[in-house]
């Protein structure tokens, strides 16, 4: 399948962003910004290539253009108005006179490659009450007392950020949401972090230790509401995938916000033998679940993880997972759709993004209607989408894919969640120095340019078997998804990959199909039905081009037609 490889921005950040932009915003007449504010708008231009960036419509235009200088949206408040360039391609520090925008509202940045210390002195950034940069590369936030007293939103997941708690963040009235998810914070949480008042912290993915309280304190119970659409599942406390160890006492009864599922204690060194606080915990925790999760660290997945995944309990269902040599993963999640849509019927998702760490909050699947098999999307640029997936990956030290999974749809009332610990089917040969084959090259995603939006997925394994998956479409004209798969061994074992032979690396298979399934808590895997599909042949040109033929049931019917490589699987560097 055809897949934009960039990363998505976070559902939150686009969401806030999205209403902060609508606020600030005005019919009415646009006042210019002021003289300073131009001259730190000039400047981070240059200090961060501007040139360079992605759209930089009518920057550095005369004085008093400014409003209509892309990502400036002016407010009718006299020299008000915010700055939205998310995922525009900045890349360098924030210059000095950047705190001089004395009339920026808000900053929304993410997705660049924004780099150095967030300094801010005492009176700078007097307006700011939000500022979305996650996804950059700031390796500190230093703000003198005073600097920015008005944020209320400040969002740096995904960052370089190291040390203890930024200090320059206490003794903020405004501030109500705090993400510093994601980067390599560490030490105590210290006690003023208890004196803000908040709505929603996540320091998930860090390296805090010591006593969980002052986050507990911080969250204050007039001001939480539970709902999903602001984080993940419902979550509000982030504090997982940390280094806090211990008991989980009795006194973590005085911060009962009964909020089910708004707090997330995950992947810590973390126990709990009381019986009220087990009943707490099942009652607030993040899906109630913790057992699975407690006394369990995390790690980077390794290449080995490369593969596909499924749990035992579900078979019919599965993923696969993909490091790619971009630094991205890639996943494919094949199963069906809930019983509260039009039921029993396949669909598959599929997302990438960059894991780095060892847990992934929210990586986005998607699933594209409208295609038909054989021809792909009619427009793969803008299509419209049946299902989207927030699947958060994590890597115990059990060597296993834990995931959490939250799917939502226009038919869907409420996401439909689960929590699955998943088994590895297939590990692509490679991927260390001790499983290679000889075809190993051909792993990775496959497509038709002038069929983009289908495609296929191809895993050789360390015995030179290769499982394909074909992601498409009905042939009905519906638009609905359809999945195929199948494994096989190389045909012409007697001339190998890369051979000087004239004799062509080939894979015959008979392909299978399934119905049957539901997801989430419907799914019975004695519902599902496997029956064969047809034949599909690949014939490899070399390791970035093949042809495939196939012959399926009378609706699909027989064809054939060139594919090339879209992503390639990363493996292992090894001595020859």
């Amino acid at each position: 399948m055809r897949i934009d490889l960039g990363n998505n921005l976070a559902i939150t950040s686009l969401l806030l962003g999205l209403v902060f932009v609508l606020a600030a915003s005005s019919s009415v007449a646009q006042a210019q910004i002021p003289a300073a504010d131009r001259q730190a708008l000039i400047d981070l231009y240059h200090s961060t290539g501007g040139d360079d960036w992605a759209n930089n419509d009518g920057w550095l235009g005369e004085p008093g253009s400014e409003c209509d200088w892309f990502g400036v949206d002016c407010s009718d408040v006299e020299g008000r108005y915010s700055l939205v360039l998310f995922n525009n391609n900045l890349d360098g520090p924030l210059p000095d006179s950047f705190g001089n925008a004395s009339g920026m509202q808000g900053f929304l940045a993410s997705r660049n490659r924004i780099s150095g210390s967030l300094s801010l002195s005492a009176g700078q950034w007097p307006q700011v009450w939000i500022l979305f940069l996650d996804d950059n590369l700031i390796t500190g936030i230093d703000f003198e007392t005073g600097a920015a007293n008005r944020l209320g939103i400040m969002s740096l997941s995904d960052n370089l950020l190291e040390g203890q708690m930024p200090d320059g963040l206490q003794a903020r009235g405004f501030l109500r949401e705090l993400n510093l998810s994601n980067n390599q914070l560490s030490g105590d949480l210290p006690g003023w972090l208890g004196g803000l008042s908040l709505n929603k912290l996540y320091l998930s993915n860090n390296g805090f230790t010591g006593s969980i309280e002052p986050a507990l304190a911080a969250m204050k119970p007039g001001l939480l509401q539970g709902d999903p659409l602001d984080s993940f599942g419902g979550v509000l406390l982030g504090l997982d995938s940390n280094s806090f160890s211990g008991e989980v006492g009795s006194e973590m009864l005085a911060y009962r916000q009964d909020i089910d599922g708004w707090l997330n204690l995950c992947w810590n060194n973390l126990q709990v033998t009381d019986s009220a606080v087990v009943a707490w915990l099942q009652s607030e925790h993040f899906r109630g679940e913790f057992e699975h999760c407690f006394d369990l660290g995390l790690q980077p997945p390794p290449l080995t993880s490369s593969g596909s995944w499924y749990n035992p309990q579900r078979a019919g269902e599965g993923m696969s997972v993909m490091q790619l040599e971009d630094g991205q993963t890639l996943v494919h999640y094949f199963t069906y759709a809930p019983t509260v849509t039009p039921p029993r019927r396949q669909i598959w998702l599929s997302g990438n993004r960059v894991i780095d760490r060892p847990g992934l909050d929210d990586m986005q699947l998607e699933s594209p209607a409208g295609g038909s098999f054989g021809s792909g999307l009619p427009d793969p640029n803008n299509y419209p989408i049946d299902f989207l997936l927030q699947v958060r990956l994590a890597w115990t030290e059990e060597g296993v894919y834990s995931s959490s999974q939250a799917l939502d749809a226009p038919a869907i009332q409420d996401p439909i969640e689960q929590v699955v610990d998943l088994v590895q089917l297939s590990q692509l040969a490679g991927t260390s120095c001790d499983n290679q084959s000889a075809y190993q090259n051909y792993s990775g995603a496959w497509f038709n340019p002038d069929r983009s939006g289908e495609g296929f997925v191809i895993e050789v394994m360390p015995d030179d078997r290769v499982v394909v998956y074909w992601f498409t479409y009905t042939p009905d004209q519906s638009g609905l998804q359809a999945w195929m798969i199948g494994d096989s061994r190389f045909a012409n074992e007697e001339s190998g990959a890369g051979s000087s032979s004239a004799q062509t690396d080939r894979i015959d298979m008979t392909l299978f199909q399934t119905s049957g399934g539901a997801f989430g808590q419907d799914f019975d895997p004695n519902s599902v039905n496997l029956f064969e599909w047809g034949q599909l042949d690949i014939e490899f040109s070399d390791d970035d081009t093949a042809h495939i033929y196939w012959d399926g049931p009378p609706e699909y019917g027989t064809g054939d037609y060139p594919i090339e490589r879209f992503a390639r699987a990363k493996l292992a560097e090894c001595d020859e």
